[in-house]
């Protein structure tokens, strides 16, 4: 028995037991994401920069200029730090006020009665990074 005990600390790692550390976690970091990841995660600002364009060339480049000047001042206003900022005139902006997905029905931890986070902490964490 305290041979077992003596391996925990010879630097043997049980990943069910200690969860992922160590080399691991460095080697996970390191890697690569996937192509179809990547994608997925690029695809709204593809999407966005392709209607940009299509703008420019019917309009006039004053149009883009003006698109992402729009874009740039609604994604700046934001609500108190703890409280979730709806983003709706970025949100109509960018025509995505009308789609209903699986987060309106299902369980959305903004929904709860009872908060993250609390008020004073998420603003010590905004102001000086962190909760004091």
């Amino acid at each position: 028995m305290e041979g077992f005990l003596d391996m925990k600390g010879a630097g043997h790692t049980n990943a069910l037991r200690d969860g992922m550390v160590g080399d691991c976690a460095a080697r996970r970091a390191n890697e690569t994401a996937h192509p179809v990841q990547e994608l997925q995660h690029n695809f709204l600002r593809t999407k966005l920069d392709a209607k940009t364009r299509d703008l420019g060339n019917m309009f006039g480049s004053h149009m883009m200029m003006r698109r992402k000047m729009e874009e740039a001042i609604l994604s700046r206003h934001q609500r108190l730090p703890g409280l979730k900022s709806e983003f709706v005139g970025l949100s109509t902006l960018l025509g995505r006020d009308d789609d209903f997905g699986f987060e309106d029905v299902l369980d959305d931890p903004w929904m709860r009665e009872t908060s993250c986070m609390p008020l004073h902490d998420a603003m010590e964490i905004k102001l000086f990074g962190k909760a004091l």
